[in-house]
């Protein structure tokens, strides 16, 4: 089994500890959690998605997680390296963060923007990692 780490691609920090990556369709995937305000990996496990967290049909407003791949990760594998973001009107929701209005986390040892948590009462919690912000790298535990 392979383990990898998310890096900040501006300051090579860190941001997750070895986690496992889960391919779309796995078995392991079966398990996945959609409740409101639960976690929909358990910690260690990050789950790679080809289908985007939020869509639209209106093409001239995409809302911010409408990519993919998607990386959704346990709030827990990434507490301690990232922080909100200073823009308040990202940081919407009310019991939490609804994630809708751009990157909300940021690298606690650079700044730069590094994903987008979710974690109102109406949403699953989740990290999911901004691409171009951050990278995977294989790692041997």
């Amino acid at each position: 089994m392979s383990f990898h780490r998310l890096i900040c691609s501006n300051c090579g920090v860190a941001l997750t500890g070895a986690v496992t990556l889960l391919p779309p369709n796995s078995a392991e995937s079966a398990g996945l959690v959609f409740e409101d305000a639960a976690p929909v990996t358990p910690a260690g496990t990050v789950f790679v998605s080809t289908e985007p967290m939020q869509w639209s049909a209106d093409g001239a407003n995409k809302p911010p997680l409408e990519f993919a791949p998607q990386h959704w990760i346990n709030p827990a594998d990434v507490d301690m390296a990232v922080e909100p973001v200073a823009d308040v009107r990202r940081l919407n929701g009310c019991c939490g963060l609804d994630g809708s209005d751009g990157p909300n986390m940021r690298c606690r040892n650079c700044g730069v923007e590094a994903g987008t948590r979710q974690s109102d009462c109406w949403t699953s919690d989740v990290f999911i990692a901004e691409p171009g912000q951050t990278h995977w790298i294989e790692v041997n535990t």
